[in-house]
């Protein structure tokens, strides 16, 4: 039997990029890195998981309880749905801003499945224990949301990542989404 000798830089070359292919995608189970949200020039998901189909037709994801007019100070409670039939692992980023790309209003977590992370404008993110869907396939979250206290459009914006489950970041399922709320005066 013979072998054939791999030179130690070849070896050290391989071992680095499948390292860095397994901790790209491993770390965002806690929630995406900010300013991901697809809106006001912001990347989506995309930017680091690719391969898969992106906003496929089989594919649902959306903001329920979202209302056409929102009064001002007032608080919405909200479900983050996603749905992709291939899905095993899932996680999104979501954002609520006036038209100049500003924050309007405020999310709140319902419980240790979502969390805010905060750079300049809040971004509503999934922890891990809100990344292992209940059902295959299958996910919700739900938070609070209230209002700005003055009139004016509120612009959300939403990515989300069904992922696949093999732990890389090819081959997820990326879908982003943007909804309007005009924000009227009682």
């Amino acid at each position: 039997m013979s072998f054939t000798r791999i030179d130690r830089p070849f070896s050290a070359v391989v071992l680095a990029a499948v390292s860095i292919g397994l901790v790209a995608a491993r770390p965002f189970a806690e929630g995406p890195p900010s300013g991901h949200s697809g809106g006001f020039g912001e990347p989506t998901c995309a930017a680091c998981h690719f391969g898969g189909v992106e906003n496929p037709v089989d594919g649902l994801f959306h903001v329920v309880g979202l209302p056409e007019a929102a009064l001002p100070d007032s608080t919405y409670l909200l479900e983050i749905v996603l749905k992709f039939p291939a899905m095993k692992r899932s996680g999104f980023q979501l954002t609520s801003r006036t038209e100049d790309g500003l924050q309007a209003g405020s999310f709140a977590p319902t419980d240790d499945r979502t969390a805010i992370d905060r750079d300049g404008v809040q971004y509503l993110v999934q922890t891990e224990a809100g990344s292992m869907p209940a059902e295959r396939g299958s996910m919700r979250w739900t938070v609070r949301w209230t209002a700005p206290a003055a009139p004016g459009t509120v612009q959300f914006h939403g990515a989300a990542n069904a992922a696949n489950g093999d732990d890389l970041p090819i081959g997820d399922t990326v879908m982003a989404r943007g909804w309007t709320v005009d924000v009227r005066a009682r």
